[in-house]
């Protein structure tokens, strides 16, 4: 190694029944974490088993060299903090924002129906059930 300056950790992550649960982009940097606390989005993945992760050989392809059937512990390389994380965070942050806003764009328009049907609804019962004492 060496020529970095950003430390590296080793962690041993788990693998649960659908897999380890996170998502990296094209540097090997987590950019979706739904699995494992040990590791942060922004963790940029070195090696994985001794298997060095390379920008041609991802982790993907590692992960599938290095899984061996019911081994449930595997040893991953990262490095925190670094710059070049955090950038990849930031894109993957504001991609899934705009997919978000995306969303809420389309959920805006339901509930203003959904209000209308409410205030029918709620005319009605003011209107029926009034005069039940005779």
């Amino acid at each position: 190694g060496g020529g970095s300056d950003e430390p590296e950790l080793e962690v041993v992550v788990e693998r649960g029944p659908k897999g380890i649960g996170i998502v990296t982009d094209q540097n090997n940097v987590i950019v979706q974490n739904t699995g494992q606390p040990k590791l942060q989005v922004g963790d940029k993945i070195v090696a994985v088993e001794n298997v060095p992760v390379t920008r041609i050989k991802g982790v993907a392809d590692v992960l599938k060299e290095v899984l061996v059937k019911g081994q449930t512990e595997y040893k991953f390389v990262i490095q925190r903090g670094g710059k070049g994380s955090l950038e990849s965070v930031l894109a993957a942050l504001a991609r899934t924002e705009a997919d978000a806003i995306a969303e809420t764009g389309l959920s805006a328009q339901d509930t203003r129906g959904c209000e209308e049907l409410v205030s029918v609804a709620a005319s009605l019962e003011g209107m029926g059930g009034v005069n039940e004492a005779d």
